[in-house]
């Protein structure tokens, strides 16, 4: 029984010396669900705004990322529409 294992494990240490029992108490480990949100679609002035301000950036990751928003707003909006 591992009880009388931990016990004895612990006896030896003087906090735990006049030990008699314990109890040990399993649960699974809690985890919080990730909630998933469904981001709303940016409008198409906002989506020209992200590419005007793309074409005037210098830094082509940047440059990148927003016209993909900019296109992805689009693409949205259309199967939006369907």
């Amino acid at each position: 029984m591992q009880q009388r294992a931990i016990i004895q494990q612990l006896k030896p240490t003087r906090v735990f010396a006049s030990l008699h029992s314990i109890k040990v108490l399993i649960q699974p480990s809690y985890t919080v669900a990730a909630t998933q949100r469904k981001a709303k679609p940016i409008s198409t002035d906002n989506a020209k705004q992200l590419l005007e301000t793309a074409e005037q950036t210098d830094d082509e990751a940047l440059k990148a990322a927003l016209t993909h928003l900019a296109q992805t707003s689009r693409n949205r909006r259309k199967s939006d529409d369907s």
